[in-house]
């Protein structure tokens, strides 16, 4: 493959999609703390808990993106519904596991992911909600979305 990305000139246009990379983390540098020493450090322990809660809290079904019948903020109250009276590490993994391998790529794209700070990953949540919103908030999506309130019963 040519190489393709931000800094390398474009010979001929490419067919293939080539996402950005991820950004990396500075070594020793706390970005939800801004600063050497993180004041709200996530262990080890916690983020191997975190995922298996996350295990346990299954939708129904994952988010495709376009190819969903939910608006991204549809998706966003189902997380907060699931994941209701957990941390925003457990959301973020959330977001990662049920959402498929592109929808994800397309959040993530251009973004450095969150280092172990309980503060990282609720500033890197606010984001990658904020994309959902921005990506997966069509009209389209919004109007199946009133259709479905509009036509519900109650049982």
């Amino acid at each position: 493959y040519p190489p393709v990305g931000p800094l390398q000139p474009a010979a001929s246009p490419s067919p293939f999609y080539v996402p950005r990379k991820r950004g990396m983390a500075h070594y020793g540098w706390c970005e939800g703390c801004s600063n050497y020493a993180c004041s709200a450090p996530v262990s080890i322990k916690d983020y191997d808990s975190a995922e298996r809660v996350v295990d346990s809290l299954k939708p129904r079904t994952i988010f495709k993106g376009c190819e969903d019948n939910r608006s991204g903020t549809s998706f966003i109250e189902t997380m907060y519904t699931e994941t209701e009276g957990h941390p925003d590490v457990v959301r973020y993994l959330w977001l990662k596991r049920y959402t498929t391998s592109y929808v994800w790529s397309v959040l993530t794209d251009g973004i450095q992911p969150p280092t172990r700070c309980h503060r990282s990953y609720a500033r890197q949540l606010q984001q990658l909600l904020e994309r959902l919103r921005y990506h997966y908030d069509t009209l389209g999506h919004v109007q199946r979305t009133s259709d479905d309130l509009a036509h519900c019963v109650q049982e």
